[in-house]
């Protein structure tokens, strides 16, 4: 793992509460290295909670051979 963030146009990174939900929905970026990528459904434990992968962008393959690695979208929802 290289890092990790809250993804564009998810508000705040502790999470969305939806107006008539006793839920809390967190979306994280999580960046990582071109040899590591799990598959989607896979639990990763970060330091602030345990959320599952829902989605991969796969930056491997550009014409350039320049392979920066995958970013990996995880949620979290709590309640």
């Amino acid at each position: 793992m290289i890092g990790w963030t809250a993804k564009s146009g998810s508000g705040a990174r502790d999470g969305r509460q939806h107006v008539g939900h006793d839920r809390t929905e967190t979306t994280v970026e999580l960046y990582a290295p071109p040899d590591w990528t799990p598959a989607v459904g896979d639990l990763i434990d970060l330091p602030d909670g345990q959320c599952e992968v829902i989605g991969i962008e796969d930056y491997r393959w550009g014409f350039h051979g320049w392979k920066p690695g995958t970013v990996v979208l995880l949620q979290r929802i709590e309640g």
